[in-house]
């Protein structure tokens, strides 16, 4: 990391040499170690050391970036391609400069030493574990054949710097875990799968066993799936489901950019009701090592938790520093970068849905009837600039009054956000589950669209 550091160091100093009136560098440096399993076996683990690189510069209001793809180059020679960069550029009558160090940075818990600490021979062995959790589970139910067909275990630690002329200078060390695995059975009624996939920034073995215990239980139910009659159901979305077309929908939407760009139903809608008063969305990145979780965003400005939706009511959008400079707000710590020398854009840290009551197991048997969506694909292909939802659901359970009817996959649910979550409310339980960056419990929603048959 002290080489990075120095290059960064160097790039500014060169920057402002080369007339730049203001210079910021972002590094992320990541060292990982991946293990894959094909065929209920682990295969070779590889180790990586990633580092991305990205300077931006500004001339008066004209800004340009550039990132780098080697750390062995010659700041003076980079510098000078920046100022091209930049003066080449249009200038921003918004801009408002890059941060100072008056924004500070804020505590996050985001590093699990055991994590930093793990040997090759361990990870196997969580790996493994996890793997035999899930056969089990399946065997459990009866089924004639299980077998974890792919899957990995990813972890390791990522280094944050940024630094700018401004005297900016951020620098955190986080870890994360992911695992990622697919189930493939076989019964009397025919094949199905199931895959678990989470991500974190901190290790627990026994919430990774639960995990794969419990797709490898869900795995048999799916099997024999085929579409229902189209019609109007009531839908019930797992934590996992929800969050997914949560934060497809809802995190463009509480974005401030978006909203100056007329991209977001929620322009001029700070302080009005949006939503049932029974949501309450948080942007919380103090919780301890979720994926979301750091001290500072991409621009090195501090981060903290803060209430987006509240009882229903849009409080406030998420913001970069020029987003806020540009709306007269105070700066939310939520500036973010797509690809390094880009503009930060506005994004979530960790997106939370409050909980409230019930969980999934009481919304099934409390429905009269009603779809149960386990998993979608397709979700990421719903508008968030009109909040229109579109997912196809390839494992899902029709239920009446707790019993499972039959398996349910092909059929596509289709509706708006803003009415799911408004007069098609019915309940949001207290099922909470924070997965990659978004929690949500359970969600119930009435008169959802499903075309099928």
């Amino acid at each position: 990391m002290e080489v990075v550091e120095a290059v960064l160091e160097k790039l500014v100093e060169a920057g402002v040499g080369k007339g730049l009136s203001e210079v910021e560098a972002y590094s992320v440096e990541s060292s990982i170690l991946s293990l894959t399993v094909s065929s209920n076996k682990v295969k070779e683990a590889s180790r990586s050391r990633i580092v991305t690189t990205g300077l931006r510069g500004a001339i008066g209001r004209r800004v340009g970036g550039l990132a780098l793809t080697a750390l062995n180059v010659d700041p003076v020679e980079v510098a000078g391609e920046l100022a091209r960069i930049a003066g080449a550029a249009p200038e921003d009558p918004y801009w408002p400069g890059f941060p100072t160090p008056l924004h500070g940075t804020s505590r996050a818990l985001c590093l699990d030493k055991r994590i930093a600490e793990l040997s090759e021979e361990e990870a196997v062995e969580i790996l493994l574990n996890a793997m035999e959790a899930m056969r089990s589970a399946a065997i459990s139910m009866h089924v004639d054949e299980a077998v974890v067909v792919e899957g990995s275990l990813n972890m390791g630690s990522q280094r944050y710097r940024v630094v700018n002329s401004h005297g900016v200078d951020a620098d955190a060390e986080c870890t994360f875990i992911s695992l990622w695995l697919t189930l493939s059975v076989k019964t009397s009624r025919g094949s199905s799968d199931k895959s678990v996939f989470t991500v974190r920034r901190g290790l627990d073995e026994q919430y990774l066993m639960e995990r794969s215990r419990e797709a490898g239980e869900l795995a048999p139910l799916f099997a024999g799936a085929r579409p229902v009659e189209s019609g109007v159901y009531d839908v019930i979305l797992t934590p996992e489901s929800a969050g997914l077309i949560l934060s497809t929908l809802l995190t463009p939407a509480f974005s401030a950019l978006n909203i100056l760009e007329s991209r977001s139903p929620l322009k001029g809608k700070v302080g009005e009701e949006v939503v049932s008063p029974v949501l309450t969305i948080t942007d919380d990145p103090t919780l301890p090592l979720e994926t979301g979780s750091r001290g500072f965003d991409d621009e090195g400005v501090g981060t903290r938790m803060k209430v987006i939706l509240d009882k229903g009511v849009f409080k406030q959008p998420l913001h970069s520093y020029y987003t806020a400079s540009r709306m007269g707000d105070e700066p939310t710590g939520n500036g973010f970068r797509r690809v390094p020398g880009s503009p930060t854009q506005p994004g979530a840290t960790n997106m939370v849905v409050q909980p409230v009551r019930g969980s999934l197991e009481d919304f099934t048997r409390e429905a009269g009837r009603a779809l149960v969506v386990y998993e979608m694909i397709g979700y990421w292909m719903s508008n968030p600039v009109n909040g229109v939802v579109k997912a196809t659901v390839s494992h899902g359970l029709l239920v009446e009054k707790g019993e499972v009817v039959k398996p349910v996959k092909g059929v596509v649910i289709t509706g708006n956000i803003y009415e799911w979550l408004g007069r098609g409310l019915i309940g949001v339980g207290s099922d909470l589950r924070i997965n990659n960056g978004v929690g949500s419990p359970s969600i119930w929603v009435s008169r959802v669209n499903v075309a099928g048959e």
